[in-house]
């Protein structure tokens, strides 16, 4: 509450359970089923298809038992409408300046389980912004926005996320985002960030108008909500929280170019903006490894996929770094951790080690872009990171 209103409240209740998570909270044991699938969820060209469970049932809470009240915090036991515990929950309140911070964590280890939800108020005229890098919509108030790091897509198609039709994995869905974050900032000046890397499902009001559900892919699930005396300020204790990014240097604020076809197609156009002092900060430079038509086939030109500076494009490519640099430019590559088939580095990166793999070790291959086994640098495990900072792939500096 705040001046004696409510802002943010928790839908309490539960009907038994069943299909639907309903209640304050509720918690399963599931798995994505997706037929022909291992493991019910089908990658392909850095999208996802994830199976749907429609037979494991979920447990609501039904009342909260050996409540303990302290000073700033309440502890207590979920336990659904049979009486069996389902797991411990803390609820931590600070106050400040006119706002403060609540923290509701459930913890549903004991009950086995590996999905955990919770639900609160949809208010009338809320309209709910953020998660993430999201470019179909503003306000997601009346969605349900899934949170998975994935390729965003070539477009987008007005249809729910779980509905996959035609070329599902080039043509984006309404949330497919690759820089998804659990993170949500409401117009009655409060929001809240769901602590974990885990898969999370976000339920605005979609499937209740009065009522939105989070569901996290594990069996806890942190919530922090911190409300504010103005959206900005929500947003600012918020970061404060989260951690904030230091401000880029200038350059990033001015206009970056794109330049290709060659080293000597680069020095040109560079020095063409400088001529007629177009204020560009920046060159980028995609193809330093290579490009060619060939590979295009209706495509046009591509990139090519090794990891090392292509010397019939670039071959004096240290020199052409010092002259952009020397002219006022920062020069910039583009870089990523896909290790194709064809590149220059893919046998040896296998073979020490360093892609992703399966159970048994083996590198784990999928279809790339380039319509050939593709495999990525594993930056999670092993010695992935060492072995691009050790300068496998050069750059400029």
């Amino acid at each position: 509450m705040r001046d004696g209103a409510v802002v943010w409240r928790t839908v309490g209740g539960d009907d038994g359970g069943g299909q639907v998570a309903r209640g304050f909270s509720a918690t399963r044991t599931t798995r994505p089923i997706l037929d022909g699938i291992e493991g019910g969820v089908q990658m392909s060209f850095g999208s996802f298809r994830f199976g749907v469970d429609e037979d494991s049932p979920w447990a609501a809470t039904s009342t909260l038992q050996q409540i303990v009240v302290g000073p700033d915090r309440v502890d207590f036991v979920m336990h659904d409408r049979a009486g069996e515990p389902l797991g411990r929950g803390q609820v931590l309140v600070a106050g400040s300046d006119g706002g403060g911070e609540v923290v509701i964590a459930l913890d549903m280890a004991a009950s086995g389980t590996n999905r955990t939800s919770l639900a609160f108020e949809c208010a009338a005229g809320e309209h709910f912004m953020g998660l993430g890098g999201q470019s179909w919509s503003v306000d997601h108030r009346g969605q349900t926005v899934p949170l998975w790091v994935q390729e965003d897509g070539i477009g987008k198609t007005d249809t729910p996320d779980d509905l996959y039709e035609g070329i599902w994995a080039l043509q984006g869905r309404r949330h497919s985002t690759h820089t998804p974050m659990p993170m949500l900032l409401s117009s009655r000046n409060w929001a809240l960030a769901i602590d974990t890397s885990a898969r999370s499902i976000f339920d605005l009001c979609d499937h209740d108008p009065d009522a939105a559900r989070i569901e996290v892919w594990q069996d806890h699930l942190d919530l922090h909500l911190f409300v504010g005396s103005s959206p900005r300020d929500a947003i600012a204790r918020m970061t404060a929280w989260v951690g904030r990014p230091d401000v880029p240097p200038a350059f990033a604020f001015a206009p970056w170019l794109d330049a290709i076809y060659g080293e000597t197609n680069v020095r040109r156009v560079a020095d063409t903006l400088r001529a007629a002092d177009i204020p560009v900060s920046a060159i980028w430079t995609e193809d330093w490894r290579g490009g060619n038509e060939e590979s295009g086939a209706a495509g046009g030109y591509v990139l090519e996929e090794d990891w090392r500076v292509d010397r019939d494009q670039y071959p004096t490519f240290e020199q052409l770094s010092e002259h952009l640099h020397q002219s006022g430019f920062k020069f910039l590559t583009y870089a990523n951790t896909f290790l194709d088939v064809e590149a220059d580095v893919h046998a040896e990166a296998v073979q020490l080690g360093h892609a992703i793999h399966r159970n048994d070790g083996s590198a784990y291959h999928f279809t790339g872009v380039k319509f050939r086994d593709s495999t990525m640098l594993d930056l999670l495990l092993g010695s992935g990171p060492a072995y691009v900072n050790n300068g496998t792939m050069e750059r400029a500096a």
